[in-house]
């Protein structure tokens, strides 16, 4: 018999199974794998239906555990169960959260704080470009990680906007991780360049699952239940994403909102939510208050960090510890990339140069973006 955690894999791939009926099964056979194997008729005297029965035993009959697995080995997914120390804290706070949960990239990153999930229409305007491109920068400067539903339109532009700014996302899917199953193919690229930059793919739905309309509205329960807050840019009174705020109020999350124009079609859903009581988001600075990030580098006493006189007789040390002093003086913390482009240095030399100042507690490491220790 396999062991729970593969019988609880095998189970989450069942169309025929939601999480509450899975969480029937687990009490009544402490042995998962035991529902894989035991007969129809000994089902049914636990009480489950002969519909839901004949079913999950045509289903079985097809399954292979052996299939699964070997194409999760070849796609590079990963996944986690629910019972697993690093499933995300706050989706096991959701009504039925998902029993497994395929993944691909960086999964460290889904127990990081803080999240802010980012979401609006998939025919964007301009404003909402603007929007993006003039708040992401200080977001990824914050450390904040974005998440979204990798759609066409404000999803794809968060998630691109995000990774132009050395930030780091999480793309939720509403169809299976496997390549040629990613939806929508217009970003099967956009997928495999958040994997390759430290982000991270995830999904509810096994490999090869398709996108199915009613998969979205799961999809976007996830993307509001991992998150602090949901920030709405640009929504039509009918948009998918006044389903993930509302999703988001069900899960006591905060729900932001882009003002637009009262003219524009493409921005009545978020004009009706500010009117019914979503936060009113301005400039970057008002997300950074409701996460309760501090918007400049202070410590606790409250005074102005102090800018340390470090000397080194290394030359190309010295240059990149000035960029570093120098984003300090401004109150900003930077990212290699930035170094790069700020000294002409080449990766390699950087990091080595930084991995010395660490050594030596000049620098402090902050996921990736530095700062002076004191």
């Amino acid at each position: 018999m396999i062991n729970n955690r593969l019988a609880l894999l095998s189970l989450a791939t069942c169309p025929y199974l939601g999480p509450k009926k899975i969480t029937h099964l687990e009490k009544l056979f402490p042995d998962l794998g035991q529902v894989l194997e035991i007969g129809a008729e000994k089902l049914l005297k636990l009480g489950l239906s002969s519909a839901w029965t004949d079913k999950f035993i045509s289903w079985r009959q097809n399954f292979s555990l052996t299939n699964l697995l070997e194409v999760l080995q070849a796609e590079k997914i990963s996944f986690l169960s629910w019972h697993d120390s690093s499933y995300p804290k706050l989706l096991k706070e959701i009504s039925s959260p998902p029993p497994v949960l395929f993944y691909q990239g960086n999964i460290s990153l889904i127990n990081q704080r803080p999240q802010l999930a980012i979401v609006g229409s998939r025919k964007n305007t301009l404003y909402a470009e603007r929007v993006l491109k003039e708040f992401i920068p200080e977001l990824t400067k914050s450390k904040i990680i974005i998440v979204s539903g990798l759609a066409l339109g404000v999803d794809g532009l968060a998630h691109r906007q995000t990774l132009s700014n050395s930030g780091l996302t999480i793309a939720i899917l509403g169809s299976g991780l496997k390549k040629s199953n990613i939806y929508p193919a217009a970003h099967r690229q956009l997928a495999q360049e958040i994997i390759a930059k430290q982000g991270l793919l995830l999904s509810e739905f096994p490999p090869a699952y398709p996108a199915k309309k009613e998969n979205f509205p799961r999809r976007n329960r996830l993307i509001s239940g991992l998150s602090e807050a949901v920030l709405l840019i640009e929504a039509a009174e009918k948009s998918g994403s006044l389903i993930t705020a509302q999703l988001a109020l069900e899960q006591n999350r905060e729900v932001l909102a882009i003002p637009g124009s009262i003219f524009s079609n493409s921005s009545s859903g978020t004009n009706k939510l500010l009117r019914d009581g979503a936060i009113p988001i301005l400039k970057s600075a008002d997300i950074l208050e409701v996460l309760k990030i501090e918007t400049n580098l202070k410590n606790k006493s409250g005074q102005p960090k102090k800018i340390l006189n470090y000397q080194s007789i290394d030359d190309t040390e010295m240059i990149v510890y000035k960029t570093i002093l120098e984003a300090e003086k401004n109150g900003d913390l930077v990212s290699v990339d930035e170094i790069v482009k700020k000294t002409k240095l080449d990766t390699a030399t950087i990091n080595s140069k930084l991995s010395i100042l660490e050594i030596k507690k000049v620098i402090e490491n902050h996921n990736g973006y530095f700062n002076l220790s004191f």
